[in-house]
């Protein structure tokens, strides 16, 4: 059920619709969010996906697949759905939300949640079990009954298509949001992390004031513009290459903030998420800024690995009671690739030795 076809927070429609084909339903639930009906033959499964600004906010599985003995999912298959969406995050258990909830997990960093309902039968009556994935604070993404009526069924009707923009308006909506893309790459052309990828973690600097005010608004238009466009495939093709130059600085900023509070990886995190949303540059206007973005996170990824064989030694070296070579050897680790739960570590082992 889980690969390839599952859905991944952050997506934009044209991308759902090159994995999934035409949704079989949508329904507007605010002037900027819609939900879209997805059924995949392959594991017959529905998605019920809920975009608000033209990026999916939540994901919601609804599945045939036999449970556990226990009456609960499958293990693998709610791990891969939360590893697909929230690629490396850790899970806490939070409070069911009620419902038709008999479970819930958060990230320990409280952006997503996710939870289960262990019988599907209150939204169809072939439905075994339901995991659905969010953004914490993204606005409402309950899911109701009455749009199941029809689902896990791979006759249902497809979804009527779309009514396009007014020519005259989406040249205007597409012409303003380039040109303001355009004076963005114009800013962002002297950063030195652009010019020359950085090879270690002091050369990954925060973006400029002035340019993180910049991204900041065009990511803010950016949503916009998917607002006013809708699901119009000519606006959003438009878009592409544009948008990957303002989520290729935003990711940027976003990894250097982390980076430089100590957290390599939620910068990794961000990072992969970015790769996820472009797999590769869209076009000739982001190449430049992708390719950078990708030099950072290939680099964290070398750096990840680099640690590992410290965090290996320093577990060892706990485990026999050398606790003070334990923690120099975390504290390389660190070093490498700053890691919270490696300081976290360093902090509990150093209290240990001293009795609190």
């Amino acid at each position: 059920m889980v690969s390839p076809a599952v859905a991944r927070l952050n997506e934009t429609f044209p991308k759902l619709l090159r994995r999934f084909g035409q949704p079989y339903h949508t329904a507007r639930i605010a002037a900027d969010a819609t939900e879209c009906l997805f059924h995949i033959r392959q594991g017959n499964f529905d998605v019920q996906v809920t975009l608000r600004g033209g990026k999916s906010i939540a994901e919601t599985y609804f599945s045939t697949q036999p449970r556990q003995p226990n009456g609960e999912p499958p293990v693998e298959i709610v791990r891969g759905i939360l590893q697909t969406n929230v690629p490396h995050a850790r899970w806490a258990d939070q409070p069911p939300r009620g419902g038709h909830e008999d479970s819930a997990l958060i990230t320990i960093d409280g952006r997503y949640g996710a939870w289960i309902s262990n019988d599907g039968a209150w939204y169809n009556p072939n439905c075994t079990f339901v995991v659905g994935v969010y953004k914490v604070g993204a606005g409402n993404v309950s899911v109701t009954q009455s749009a199941g009526s029809t689902q896990i069924s791979p006759t249902a009707a497809p979804t009527p298509t779309p009514t396009p923009l007014d020519p005259a308006v989406r040249a205007k909506l597409v012409a303003d949001f380039n040109a303001e893309v355009t004076q963005l790459l114009a800013k962002a052309a002297a950063e030195p992390w652009l010019k020359n990828h950085p090879s270690s973690l002091d050369k990954v600097a925060a973006l400029p004031p002035a340019l993180a005010a910049a991204v900041r608004k065009a990511d803010d238009d950016e949503s916009d513009f998917r607002r006013k466009v809708g699901d119009d495939m000519k606006s959003l093709t438009y878009l592409r290459d544009a948008a990957a130059v303002v989520d290729s600085l935003k990711a940027y900023a976003e990894a250097a903030d982390q980076l430089h509070s100590g957290n390599a990886v939620r910068a990794g995190e961000t990072l992969d998420s970015f790769h996820q949303e472009y797999p590769a540059a869209p076009g000739s206007e982001s190449k430049a800024l992708w390719e950078s973005v990708m030099a950072v996170r290939s680099m964290l990824d070398r750096l990840h690995a680099e640690s590992k064989p410290h965090i290996e030694k320093a577990s060892s070296l706990a485990d026999a009671g050398k606790t003070g070579s334990a923690v120099q050897e975390y504290q390389r680790a660190l070093h490498i690739f700053p890691d919270p739960a490696i300081a976290e570590q360093i902090k509990k082992l150093r209290e240990e030795s001293l009795g609190l």
